[in-house]
Parts: C-alpha cells; structure tokens; sequence
C-alpha cells in the first residue's frame, strides 16, 4: 500500500499556527505518525455524542490533553461517510485513496466541541 498523503485543512492550519514554534513541531511529529498508520491504534474512530463526530478519527498528543482530528479517505469511502452525510467534504474527487485529511489539532475538549460542517464548508470554499 502506498504511503499516506497529508491534505490540510484551512481550519487545520489556523488551529497549529496558534500554537508557539516547540508545540508546532510535536503536531508535526504526531502528524507523521498519524500518516504512517491513521487507521490504526492508538487512532480511534469518533462517534456521535454532543457534536456529531462519526466518519472522523482522533489522535492524541502523547500526554492526551489535545487531539488531532481527521478523515482517511479510503475509509471515508469504503464505509460511505460521506453518502450518509458524516463527512461532507466536495474535494473528494481530488483527493487519492491515501489521503487524509487533517481537520483540527487542540485541547481535547475545545477540539472536539467545534462545528464540523463549518471546519469542512470554510476548508472547501478556498
């Protein structure tokens, strides 16, 4: 299989750009680890709780206080996500099979709490 391929978000961006340069670097570690297995442990599928989060995949930092979220293409389309209206992302023709796409990075409770049709619709209409 080939290597995974990172497609970031606008809202992805923003998120790390708001850290300082020595945490930028541990979301840059934990994004090269995402790539090289994004589907498997310790990445976790979310589900639908207070924010409707399923089709998406958490990461944690290693001490677990903040979290990368994001979509694997091949699974997004495999499980029909997208069809049953959990990932509503219009650049889906654009991106390979290996793709993922990183939509947010921060505290773990702000992260998750954040409305996931706007990150997606802002990422879409640039």
């Amino acid at each position: 299989m080939a290597a995974y391929v990172p497609f970031f978000t606008e809202a992805f961006r923003n998120c790390v750009q708001a850290f300082p340069s020595q945490r930028q670097e541990r979301i840059k570690g934990l994004v090269l680890r995402v790539l090289q297995n994004p589907i498997g442990p310790p990445s976790h599928p979310l589900k639908k709780k207070k924010v409707d989060l399923r089709g998406k995949r958490a990461r944690h930092d290693e001490r677990g206080r903040y979290v990368l979220v994001y979509m694997v293409c091949r699974e997004c389309r495999a499980l029909g996500h997208r069809d049953a209206g959990y990932n509503n992302c219009d650049r889906c023709e654009d991106i390979p099979e290996n793709g993922v796409v990183l939509l947010a990075f921060g505290p773990h409770d702000d992260t998750y709490a954040r409305y996931w049709d706007e990150v997606i619709a802002e990422d879409q209409a640039k």
